[in-house]
């Protein structure tokens, strides 16, 4: 996929860092992280493009992402719960923070799907994950929605260091494998229309 992205793009005038990586995380199938940067201030301005370019092509694949995402998540809800004895993720802060904030980051793109007066446990979880993927209107391309990249960028001291290298910008992408396999030209074509609207702006 990224020498695909490399075919598609002519050489620019910016230098620009992508940090992209897959995912199984649910309900984007591509997350754009802004790793803090005030550079990247004009991301959701982008984003919102990118969903409305996209928004066919990525609709038309909605049914079979969910079809994907939903028995994935399943299982690994019931993998934490078995092995972490808790779903809960404030009884597994003590106990494994990658799952905690798997939990946390489920908790957070569900939204309003997730019904705050229902018991918290696998099957309410289940149900508002059936709502969001039915929810015809919720965007696939995401801002910050999973990873933002701005504890790594602060333990990096990333935007020194992109200073000192006379970098323009730099941003995370979080590719969904279901879309990585098997739409890999339709992650190509996002990734690199994302870098032409980052080489456009002032």
């Amino acid at each position: 996929m990224a020498l695909a992205c490399a075919q598609m793009l002519s050489p620019g005038r910016k230098r620009i860092i992508i940090s992209l990586h897959s995912t199984d995380y649910f309900g984007s199938l591509l997350d754009i992280g802004d790793f803090g940067l005030h550079q990247n201030n004009c991301l959701p301005w982008l984003v919102t493009l990118l969903q409305k370019r996209f928004a066919a092509a990525l609709d038309a694949i909605r049914p079979a992402y969910c079809q994907y995402i939903l028995p994935y998540t399943q299982a690994r809800l019931k993998w934490i719960n078995e092995h972490w004895g808790t779903i809960d993720p404030s009884r597994l802060a003590s106990k494994s923070t990658a799952a905690r904030f798997e939990i946390h980051s489920l908790i957070k793109v569900l939204g309003t799907c997730l019904d705050p007066t229902q018991t918290f446990n696998r099957d309410t979880l289940w149900h508002a994950m059936e709502q969001y993927c039915r929810t015809a209107t919720t965007p696939l391309i995401t801002l910050n929605g999973i990873f933002s990249g701005r504890k790594t960028a602060g333990l990096l001291n990333l935007a020194a260091n992109l200073r000192e290298n006379l970098i323009d910008t730099a941003v995370q992408v979080e590719c969904s494998r279901f879309l990585a396999q098997y739409y890999p030209e339709l992650a190509a074509a996002i990734i690199t229309a994302l870098i032409a609207g980052l080489e456009k702006l002032p």
